[in-house]
């Protein structure tokens, strides 16, 4: 594919968009009492693209990520089977995407109960071989789990990353 990759089995294509940027909001928001809202507490920021193609308003609302962005500023949107991933500004070339967790936002990859039953086999076989007490290996599940996801998302988010980043960088699309 000459604009766009695959991932196992999954198709991934990759176009952009011309569009503007109409509104940009960033702002905190905190839930919980008194001494909670320490703990959660969200960086919120609201974008609000015009597309040119189509005349239409594009809204939305990124958490936890801080993307340099203003009114008036003209993008292309990363647009990944119809999912806007994120935006290069046109004039420095710099681009951002929307998400820290690109493989969920295109879902792809492995999800949660895949990695919970490679874990109860994986902990198995330990616990038939090395003949662990099964407090141990309940105790061990509980630690490896997520670790093991952590580790999972960072290697294939990276690995996603990359991908696109290729392909933004070549100027395939431009």
């Amino acid at each position: 594919m000459q604009n766009g990759f695959s991932i196992g089995k999954k198709e991934i294509s990759i176009s952009y968009v011309p569009a503007k940027i109409i509104h940009s909001n960033k702002y905190n928001n905190n839930s919980g009492f008194y001494f909670f809202h320490m703990f959660f507490s969200s960086f919120l920021q609201d974008l609000v693209f015009h597309i040119e193609e189509t005349e239409q308003d594009f809204p939305i609302t990124l958490k936890n990520v801080n993307i340099a962005a203003y009114p008036g500023q003209q993008v292309k949107l990363i647009s990944i089977d119809s999912t806007a991933v994120g935006f290069i500004d046109n004039t420095t070339k710099e681009y951002s995407y929307f998400t820290n967790n690109l493989p969920q936002a295109l879902e792809v990859g492995l999800s949660i109960k895949w990695l919970v039953i490679l874990a109860i086999t994986a902990l198995t076989i330990l616990y038939l071989l090395f003949n662990f007490g099964m407090e141990q290996a309940f105790y061990a599940f509980l630690f490896f789990i997520p670790i093991a996801w952590w580790l999972y998302n960072r290697i294939f988010n990276n690995y996603v990353e990359r991908k696109i980043d290729k392909i933004i960088l070549s100027g395939e699309l431009a």
